[in-house]
């Protein structure tokens, strides 16, 4: 649910007729950008709370195996998100499992509204929300996902057991998450409209080395069909134009994410993704609101990358609330 228009200025209404709980700042996600941010703030004595969705909290969770953050040899997604939230609370941090509907600017600050009708109030805002799985959008993909569509291997991979499946991406989720499916399953298809992937080379060459593997370049899906589940995919050849029907009883959908962003697009800038705009500080179009990670327009969306906007954008509120107390440091104030 998004909550913009009424819902939101209600919010902003009620201010004044009942005590919401203020924050400082306000961090909207608890992924690798979210909880950086806390973590750094919170050590420069700025109060951080972070609200993020109770399951997933960030898309990198769902990752088997991260080995390229500098410093750990490999570890999986879960454990690093433990990890990162140990660490930020541990500096005093609080973490809240709800998620944001909406954000509204106040006299004040912000009126940040949760989706369970709870409503708090921010002097700064760090949208470090990530993104979703983007959707084919092809017939028959709708009406089976959960019945053999799914856009998760670690999560549903286990169920393929031993049959044949078909993974759709060229990217790194593809090819992490194709490891561990040619790891479960009898054969797995890999539909991509490129000639090659654009994965991480050693993670496409560790998936495309196994030996039931089956990469078909150059094609497309075009329908998902069967019964009660997946029995096959429709796979165009873009190069002859030629679809044929393939046996499969599992479709693995890793084409890309789209930003979380609908909760802040009324406020600050995005481009035609969605994905929120900012300077080299990480500041949007809206003072006060900050975006970090994957729900920001950038070039490359990784969780070192993530982790280093977090910094910069908790460094960046730190800047912001020192100048509205009047206390900016000379030559360190926002430009």
């Amino acid at each position: 649910m998004v909550v913009q228009g009424a819902a939101c200025a209600g919010a902003a209404g009620r201010i004044g007729r009942q005590r919401m709980p203020q924050h400082d700042v306000v961090i909207i996600g608890g992924g690798p950008a979210g909880l950086t941010a806390a973590m750094y703030l919170c050590r420069a004595a700025v109060g951080a709370t972070v609200y993020r969705t109770p399951s997933p909290p960030s898309q990198i969770i769902l990752t088997t195996m991260l080995e390229n953050y500098p410093g750990i040899d490999s570890i999986d997604g879960f454990s690093f998100v433990e990890a990162l939230s140990a660490q930020a609370r541990k500096f005093g941090a609080d973490i809240v499992e709800k998620a944001v509907a909406g954000v509204q600017k106040a006299e004040n600050g912000f009126i940040v509204s949760l989706e369970d009708g709870e409503a708090v109030s921010a002097r700064a805002v760090i949208v470090a929300s990530g993104s979703r799985p983007r959707t084919l959008g092809v017939p028959g993909e709708k009406e089976f996902t959960g019945r053999g569509v799914s856009y998760c291997g670690t999560c549903d991979g286990v169920f393929f057991r031993g049959k044949n499946v078909l993974v759709v991406g060229g990217g790194d989720t593809a090819a992490d998450d194709g490891i561990l499916l040619s790891r479960l399953a009898s054969h797995v298809y890999l539909v991509h409209r490129r000639d090659r992937m654009r994965a991480d080379p050693s993670l496409a060459r560790k998936f495309l080395s196994a030996k039931n593997v089956e990469p078909l370049w150059e094609h497309a899906v075009e329908a998902v069909r069967g019964g009660d589940a997946v029995s096959s995919v429709a796979v165009k050849n873009l190069k002859t134009g030629d679809t044929r029907d393939i046996a499969v009883d599992g479709v693995f959908v890793f084409a890309g994410g789209e930003p979380n962003t609908d909760m802040i697009k009324h406020l600050v800038e995005t481009d035609e993704a969605g994905y929120v705009v900012t300077d080299q500080r990480m500041a949007s179009s809206q003072r006060g609101v900050f975006a970090a990670g994957d729900c920001r327009k950038k070039a490359w969306r990784q969780v070192v990358t993530a982790c280093g906007d977090g910094a910069e954008a908790a460094y960046s509120v730190q800047r912001y609330i020192e100048a509205l107390e009047g206390r900016s440091y000379p030559g360190r104030g926002l430009a």
